[in-house]
């Protein structure tokens, strides 16, 4: 007699689960909420999360940024007088078109040596003087567009390549007009003429590493590095240094 009703209970829990598990698989979609679409997130915080993301006991990366531009000294052809030893006294550095002379000269020392290697260690002194003196035709009352160039450079001293042991001259500068020998010379002697603001033609000795007025005023031999190695290919070095020459 106790049985039944146990059984009548435990029948009914059944029933009771059996509804429930219907009544979920079954429930209508429409009546579920859907969630509501989240805001896109802004670039900035994206950005800043993942900065968050780094070590704050690192050293927080600069921004990228673009170095600032060197100005030209030359700018304009217009030269700056403090370049000069004598700043312009006689007025022979800065042309302007009145001006039909214009001169420029430039002593550079060395003193270079041989500390392990070679075949013997030791050192030597070592100067260049180079010259640069320009005719243009206009201001001396002749015809418009004509300008003469002539370079001239002295050689003083020794340098070290003949103990050195390398194929590469170790001083650009020193290597011309003559590797071995304290000489005196004009490597080049040319002249231009303008035919437009865009043209000209030249002719005359030409010297191809030194000798014009924007190479020697800008970016002279003595200027540069003084291995020939970081100058130029050495497998292209056929040219002369001072030869005949015409061009446009």
């Amino acid at each position: 007699m106790t049985s039944r009703p146990r059984r009548s209970k435990i029948r009914e829990a059944l029933l009771l689960l059996f509804a429930s598990v219907v009544f979920t698989l079954f429930e209508p979609t429409g009546s579920a909420q859907q969630p509501e679409p989240s805001p896109p997130v802004p670039v900035d915080s994206v950005s800043t999360s993942r900065l968050d993301r780094f070590d704050p006991r690192q050293e927080t990366p600069a921004p990228p940024g673009t170095p600032s531009r060197v100005p030209d000294r030359n700018a304009d052809n217009v030269l700056s007088s403090s370049r000069f030893l004598f700043d312009d006294r006689l007025g022979l550095h800065n042309p302007s078109p009145d001006q039909a002379f214009t001169f420029y000269t430039s002593f550079t020392q060395f003193e270079q040596g041989v500390a392990v290697g070679g075949f013997r260690q030791a050192a030597r002194w070592g100067g260049k003087f180079d010259m640069l003196a320009s005719v243009d035709t206009a201001p001396l009352g002749l015809w418009p567009g004509g300008t003469l160039d002539v370079f001239a450079e002295s050689r003083l001293g020794n340098a070290v390549d003949s103990f050195a042991a390398t194929y590469s001259p170790t001083n650009l500068a020193m290597y011309f007009p003559v590797p071995d020998d304290p000489i005196t010379t004009i490597t080049a002697l040319s002249f231009t003429q303008a035919l437009t603001d865009r043209s000209a033609i030249f002719f005359g000795k030409l010297n191809v590493l030194n000798g014009d007025r924007e190479r020697f005023l800008s970016y002279p031999m003595t200027a540069r590095f003084w291995n020939a190695a970081f100058n130029f290919n050495l497998a292209d070095d056929r040219y002369p240094y001072a030869a005949l020459g015409a061009g446009a």
